[in-house]
Order: C-alpha cells, then structure tokens, then sequence
C-alpha cells in the first residue's frame, strides 16, 4: 500500500510533462554528467583525490576546463541530473530536489569551500571569484 503510495508520487501515472517532451530530462542528465566527469578531470589532473572531497583543503587554484565558467560546475552538474530525472519522470515531487540540493550547496558548502579559498589563496582566488560566476 504505501509502496505504491511512493511509486505513484514518483512515477505518476499522469506526469506533469508529458511524453516526449519528458525525454529532454535525459538530455539534461547526460549534460550534467558530461559536466561532473570534465569537472571532476580537470580537479584530479590538478589536485589528490583526498583534497577533491569536501571539507579538504587544496594545494593548488583550479582554474580551467568548467571552472573557466562556474566556479562550481560539480554542484551544478548534481543539480542538473536532479532537474533531468524530476522532468524525464514528470514529477512534480521530483521537482523539489534540485530545489534541495541547491539550497544545501549554497546556504552550507559553497559559503565553507569560498571561504577556505580566501584563506588559502588569498588575492588569486578574490581575483577569481570577480571573473568567473558562482553557477554559471
């Protein structure tokens, strides 16, 4: 009972966008994962895979590939994916997560991460931070 209850709310049996127009979530998800595998490159050609994760602090500025544009292609990319799938499946619930990821990245990482940039990299990263947007 509650488990179609869930599969329902997931996977309406009438989406809020519907077919075909719901097939342009998987272009969206294919374009954020292209993203978080070309930011994700251009971090670990650059810096370990330990000072990649969150809450680690790097040894070097990056600032090509993605990060010519975004500042935070990797959060974009996981907001990108979430809007794909809420609009490949058509539901509205669905909706609510890119909604939810965007509010943690920025109200709670992003503010950590910039200002561990500061700290770190002093002018070079003020100097990025005025050149290159937040999101895009």
């Amino acid at each position: 009972m509650i488990k179609d209850a869930i599969l329902e709310i997931i996977f309406p049996e009438n989406p809020i966008i519907p077919y075909p127009y719901n097939l342009f979530g998987l272009l969206i998800i294919v374009l954020g994962f292209a993203l978080i595998i070309w930011a994700n490159y251009t971090l670990l050609r650059k810096i370990s895979l330990e000072e990649r994760e969150p809450f680690h602090t790097p040894s070097a500025l990056v600032l090509n590939g993605p990060f010519q544009f975004s500042r935070n292609p990797v959060y974009l990319s996981v907001i990108m994916m979430a809007f794909g799938l809420a609009t490949l499946f058509g539901s509205l619930i669905l909706f609510i997560l890119p909604i939810i990821f965007f509010f943690v990245f920025h109200r709670f990482l992003i503010r950590w991460e910039e200002k561990k940039l500061e700290e770190t990299f002093g002018e070079d990263y003020l100097e990025y931070k005025m050149r290159v947007r937040r999101w895009l």
